[in-house]
């Protein structure tokens, strides 16, 4: 419902631009348009109003961001002994394998240098100008203060502030239906009470009427003493209603021509249809000003068609009647209903007017088309992170990104040869903190032979032997540092790590937030969680929702941290955390993906800038970055344990862990380079994957590993129990430390 009502509410905004030039239009262009375009023109209004559907013609969002690339493209770069800035630093980082601070920031810390020199120089003629100066600067430090305020408080009550104004609107809405439902229904109810059927003279000159204008169907005329205007009513059975008054013959023929011509345009339906946009639009002022435009157009169209082609006799005896009916109208109109008086005596004239002046008259459709396209055009801005649709379309346009031939970026001129592996580790813990425990541990593996990236998330619970000592993967890294937690992880693995990257919290959250935010798709539980727990940091941004959505860094980091609730596949705790982090990892890939390719590198950069790296170069950076998003790399996800391959276990020294077998692992075997090969449903051997990585040149099949390897698994695949009396890690020789 709060979804409905948030286009509801930007949907009257966008088109009430349009309501309100209609009507200033009506005050200052002179010109006698005929009111047939202005009539069309509020139908087509009514029925987008009607239609809460955003086709996102125009993209906030996009707009803004193509604007800032524009921008940004223009800017010059600092060059710096023939080279530029980034150049500069990469040139820098190469040879003295340190990183170097940016031009502008060098070049922003002189001038403040040089600033803090200047400013005790300053003349006794500045002074009132200075202060001036000053004072006008204070002035907007707290307006900009008072906005900030303003957005910050939006931000933390937003989902509070749409839950009431939905509940109004609703409430709004039914109270309105009410309110013309009954008003209808007791003057509908009093009309039919005092009715009568009209004289047979009258009876018989309606049906001459009816017969001039081909109208077939049996429509009742009665006269009732409690109106004071002809009108016709009734939605289903239509009946013409005189007052109780004598009519000349004359007199009737303009009445019954003028309401019928109303029944030929359907205006009681046209009258039905704005009602309703008023029942929901209740609280937008200017609809309600459409809704008395649109009921006084109605009857300029009518005369309009009355008179067409008529006589200036015909029109001035039209306009008395109308004259003479304004004698006596003493009562306002009601819903689902037509008068042939309608409106105040400025109204009346206006109508007057139209009736006697020249009969060529511009309908307008030109200005009222032109009109109608902008309306449909700002019914369709988004102000809002892409939706599920629109992302897919996004991905499909961003698909030839994966191949070179169609894109003139170009990251590296050196190309990946040689497979590499980066062991990727999370901390658990915020900039200036002690080192936390190793929360997230990612192996990116890229293959060149078989243009492959794959990401192995590694489940921090796995138990290692570091140094002796039984310990969580988690803990190992938080006892021993990176340098020890590398080599045991290459130990454990039986491969060679090229790269360390180190991120803790508040890296993570500048590192989402530096690409512009990644879309996730939360489930109600995950949304749920994360609105009402800390684990997004700051209570303002605690508002995500289900379904798909932009979240930025803290949001990210927050949703990545869940472990207490299933996750979309339906994996809990350190499963359904590792799958949350492959997610970001896939989510932050097509996020750049979707970016101006000519950001890539700066993008790059200042990423490489904010975490912790080892034996990592930015040259390293642009090759990966190259591989992935030009030369058409395939990437793929996978976890560590693999289901049904793990045993629960528990300690009193480490607590519960996982116990895993590396040198069986297929995943392992597979990033290696080793062929993997199982027999299919017909017994043959298929090989799973091949490929090879450093020295390793080996060709395995499984026919031939050694019985036992093949008895530490049982036939589903799930390791056998027997092997937590057989670890050798357990035995008397390995110290096991208590690290939970």
């Amino acid at each position: 419902m709060i979804e409905i009502f948030q286009l509801i509410f930007a949907l009257s905004l966008q088109i009430g631009i349009v309501i309100g030039i209609v009507i200033l239009l009506g005050y200052f262009v002179k010109k006698p348009y005929m009111a047939v375009g202005r009539y069309f023109l509020w139908l087509a209004l009514a029925i987008r109003l009607l239609i809460p559907i955003n086709l996102e013609l125009v993209n906030i969002e996009e707009l803004g961001q193509s604007i800032q690339n524009l921008q940004v493209s223009h800017k010059e770069e600092p060059v710096v002994d023939g080279m530029s800035d980034k150049a500069y630093k990469k040139k820098f980082s190469k040879e003295t394998n340190r990183k170097e601070k940016s031009v502008r920031s060098q070049f922003k810390e002189k001038v403040l240098e040089e600033k803090t020199i200047l400013e005790p120089e300053v003349s006794l003629d500045d002074i009132s100008v200075g202060g001036k100066l000053e004072s006008e600067r204070s002035s907007n430090v707290v307006l900009s203060g008072i906005i900030t305020g303003i957005k910050e408080w939006y931000q933390i009550h937003q989902n509070t502030i749409w839950n009431i104004m939905s509940i109004i609107w609703i409430i709004g809405i039914v109270g309105m239906i009410g309110y013309e439902v009954i008003l209808y229904q007791s003057v509908y109810k009093s009309i039919q009470r005092w009715r009568r059927p009209a004289s047979k003279e009258y009876q018989q000159q309606f049906k001459l009427v009816c017969q001039e204008m081909h109208i077939s169907k049996s429509i009742p005329v009665y006269q009732c003493s409690k109106i004071s205007s002809p009108m016709i009513v009734g939605i289903y059975r239509p009946s013409i209603i005189l007052p109780e008054r004598e009519y000349q013959k004359e007199s009737l023929y303009y009445i019954y021509k003028h309401e019928l011509t109303h029944y030929s345009c359907g205006d009681l339906y046209y009258k039905l249809l704005h009602t309703v946009v008023k029942c929901v639009y209740w609280f937008h002022p200017l609809v309600h000003a459409m809704y008395q435009q649109a009921a006084f157009d109605v009857e300029l169209v009518c005369d309009e068609k009355v008179t067409k082609n008529q006589s200036e006799t015909f029109c001035r005896e039209y306009s008395l009647v109308l004259l003479d009916t304004l004698k006596v109208q003493n009562q306002r109109t009601f819903p689902f209903s037509t008068c042939f008086f309608y409106g105040g005596r400025e109204q009346m004239k206006e109508r007057f007017r139209r009736i006697m002046g020249p009969n060529k008259k511009k309908y307008g459709f030109g200005l009222f088309g032109l009109l109608i396209v902008c309306a449909v055009i700002l019914g369709n801005i988004s102000l809002h992170p892409k939706k599920d649709a629109d992302v897919k379309k996004t991905e499909a346009a961003q698909g030839s990104i994966s191949s070179s031939k169609g894109n003139k970026t170009k990251l590296s001129d050196k190309e990946l040869t040689k497979s590499k592996n980066f062991l990727i580790v999370g901390q658990e813990n915020f900039a200036g903190d002690d080192k936390g425990r190793a929360d997230m541990n990612l192996l990116v593996t890229f293959i060149p032979q078989e243009k492959k990236c794959y990401v192995t998330e590694i489940a921090r619970d796995l138990a290692i032997t570091c140094e002796n000592e039984y310990l969580k993967v988690s803990n190992a890294y938080t006892k021993y540092g990176m340098d020890t937690f590398k080599k045991v992880m290459e130990k454990e693995m039986g491969i060679t790590i090229d790269s360390t990257i180190e991120v803790n919290f508040q890296q993570f959250e500048d590192v989402i937030d530096c690409i512009g935010g990644i879309q996730i798709n939360l489930t109600k539980k995950e949304a749920d969680y994360l609105n009402h727990t800390n684990y997004i940091r700051e209570e303002k941004y605690r508002n995500v929702k289900k379904g798909k959505q932009l979240l930025n860094g803290q949001q990210v980091l927050g949703y990545a941290r869940v472990r207490r609730v299933e996750s979309s596949n339906g994996q809990q705790n350190i499963f359904g955390r590792g799958e949350r982090a492959l997610n970001i990892v896939s989510a932050m890939l097509q996020r750049i993906k979707e970016m101006d390719s000519k950001n890539w590198i700066a993008m790059a950069s200042k990423m490489y800038d904010m975490v912790k790296t080892s034996q990592l170069d930015l040259e390293t950076v642009y090759q990966i970055m190259q591989a992935v998003l030009i030369d058409g790399y395939t990437f793929e996800t996978q976890q560590i344990p693999e289901a049904d391959a793990y045993i629960s276990k528990q300690s009193d020294a480490i607590g519960s862990y996982l116990f895993y077998d590396f040198s069986s692992s297929k995943i392992f075997q597979k990033l290696k380079g080793v062929k993997v090969v199982s027999e299919n449903e017909n017994g043959q051997e298929v090989v799973l994957s091949a490929g090879s990585i450093g020295n390793t040149q080996e060709e395995v099949n499984l026919n031939n590993v050694e019985d036992s390897t093949k008895d530490n698994f049982n036939e589903t695949g799930k390791v056998d129990e027997k092997i937590e009396e057989e670890d050798p890690k357990l035995e008397s020789g390995v110290n096991i430390s208590n690290s939970n």
